[in-house]
């Protein structure tokens, strides 16, 4: 049995929808705007793939693990080997990867390479990011700010866990209140995750927050496989969670 460590290559898409993308984002979100509401639906994103890119990043991955493992994404923005193991890795990008074991629960492990990750010349300018290949982060305890203007009991909990409350205080966060029907708060996602409709319900039960639920998702979304794959879940779920909380309906 060898070690698996999956990898997604995320695919660069036309210069032109980079270039521009930041504006189509202002058009469909800003209220009074011609597109205001016109969001996107998953399949119209692939108009903006570049299928250069894709077929180098798709031809790659084939030369490296083999046709028959090799997993792209209807929209040629992701090609991914769930099943790539830690040694093909090593092989491919020339870099060892080093295993981290949680102090809690040893069952728990992540692999980073000893270094930055290091593209082929051929690949260099068709890819965004390789998931499972960045550096940690080097930040040490002292270097994150944990100050606030509001009684320490009432934000940070025994274990020292900061609440939504700590988060608003530190950056001034004072009005939450969605006031116009108008706006609407979107949120992107691009690592293939889910999020849980049950704990977003949890979270601002705990945090006696407004109940905010999303109220349409774009794209495929299995907020049950949260419950046994917590892992393809956590930062897509934080991230409604402390998106919902800051902006809340009126």
């Amino acid at each position: 049995h060898e070690d698996v460590h999956p990898i997604t290559f995320f695919v660069k898409e036309k210069a032109s929808f980079i270039a521009g993308c930041g504006a189509m984002l202002e058009d469909i979100s800003t209220p009074g705007s011609a597109n205001y509401g016109n969001q996107y639906k998953f399949e119209d994103m692939k108009q903006f793939a570049d299928e250069e890119n894709f077929e180098a990043v798709r031809q790659f991955a084939i030369k490296q693990f083999g046709a028959d493992r090799v997993e792209v994404s209807p929209n040629m923005d992701m090609v991914s080997i769930p099943d790539a193991t830690v040694k093909e890795v090593e092989r491919a990008f020339h870099l060892k990867l080093h295993t981290f074991v949680h102090t809690e629960d040893k069952t728990i492990t992540l692999r980073r390479p000893h270094r930055d990750l290091k593209l082929p010349k051929s690949l260099r300018h068709a890819v965004h990011a390789v998931s499972g290949l960045s550096p940690l982060p080097h930040y040490r305890a002292e270097q994150l700010p944990m100050v606030t203007t509001w009684d320490a009991k009432n934000v940070v909990d025994s274990n020292g866990f900061a609440t939504p409350q700590l988060l608003w205080s530190y950056y001034g966060v004072n009005n939450r209140t969605v006031a116009s029907s108008k706006s609407k708060n979107s949120l992107f996602a691009a690592l293939g995750q889910s999020f849980s409709p049950s704990d977003l319900s949890a979270w601002q039960k705990q945090f006696s927050i407004k109940s905010t639920p999303i109220k349409k998702v774009i794209g495929p979304n299995n907020g049950e496989s949260c419950a046994f794959n917590p892992n393809g879940c956590v930062e897509a779920s934080l991230d409604v969670q402390q998106a919902t909380s800051t902006a809340q309906s009126g």
